[in-house]
């Protein structure tokens, strides 16, 4: 046993830099920042590095840390269309009445490939016919990732005015084709019948106005006001008509709907007409 070490101890400067910080550590360590946020710079990702962990890594070495993180999303996201089929067989048995529909098209060198996808669980279906108003807005918003696309869906209003999802529907772009397809299913899915009234919003896309005609050709149409506000606004920039556009929708009789347009057509008549094309109803 060593009781007693002669001469003077130096002590060792503390260091930073650590070999064992290699990409597979740093992946590990940073994997829920990357993934919370996909587009974080290196920057930010070396910071936080030196702030919980006192160690610093090169640029390089958090790049690839980095891409390794995002290669495994890709690799579940390939296997996950893969599986697509079964998810489809397995939401239809194990919740029956269920709405489940894939589309499979042929790549240029005829390898299947995924096209589209449509869900509307049969509890959905059963809580829009039976609990919500027969009204239905449909709209589209697009996909980031390796693969992109789109997801076009479907909700109503309850009897507590909250949002009651009906169907979705993942697909490769919006246009009339997708929209009639969309359309068609949730008509199957709901099983409507037509002696009763139904009223779709929408936000004027041509493609979904056209598709909306074929497939549900009793259906009323309505637009969604925020979208007509946000291309009044861009077309009459000078204006500030914001507030009355609202109070008008707001108007609870065709009297004083009429009152705010009047309104609105002392001060520009354009606006006045570019409103009144959109044939409002009440």
């Amino acid at each position: 046993m060593i009781k007693n070490v002669g001469g003077v101890h130096t002590f060792c400067q503390r260091t930073n830099r650590n070999k064992e910080a290699n990409s597979k550590w740093v992946a590990a360590v940073l994997q829920k920042s990357i993934l919370a946020n996909p587009s974080i710079a290196t920057k930010d990702l070396k910071n936080q590095l030196q702030e919980k962990y006192a160690a610093m890594c090169v640029e390089h070495t958090i790049y690839r840390a980095k891409k390794r993180v995002l290669e495994t999303l890709t690799i579940d996201h390939v296997n996950s269309y893969a599986k697509i089929r079964k998810y489809a067989n397995a939401m239809i048995a194990m919740n029956r009445n269920t709405k489940a529909k894939v589309m499979i098209g042929l790549s240029l060198t005829d390898i299947p490939r995924f096209q589209r996808f449509f869900l509307s669980y049969n509890a959905m279906q059963i809580g829009f016919v039976q609990g919500c108003r027969p009204l239905i807005e449909v709209d589209g918003c697009h996909l980031t990732g390796e693969f992109e696309g789109v997801m076009l869906s479907a909700i109503a209003l309850d009897a507590d005015s909250g949002i009651f999802p009906l169907a979705f529907c993942v697909c490769e772009v919006k246009k009339t084709d997708t929209w009639v397809w969309f359309l068609r299913l949730l008509s199957e899915a709901l099983n409507w019948d037509d002696s009763r009234s139904i009223y779709f919003i929408n936000d004027r896309q041509k493609g979904l106005t056209n598709a909306l005609k074929q497939t549900w050709p009793r259906a009323e149409r309505r637009h969604c006001f925020r979208h007509i506000i946000a291309n009044f606004n861009a077309t009459y920039k000078n204006l500030n008509m914001t507030g009355k556009l609202w109070a008008a929708s707001r108007s609870k009789d065709a009297a004083e709907f009429m009152a705010f347009m009047e309104s609105i057509k002392e001060e520009s008549v354009q606006a006045y007409n570019y409103l009144m094309k959109a044939k409002p109803k009440r």
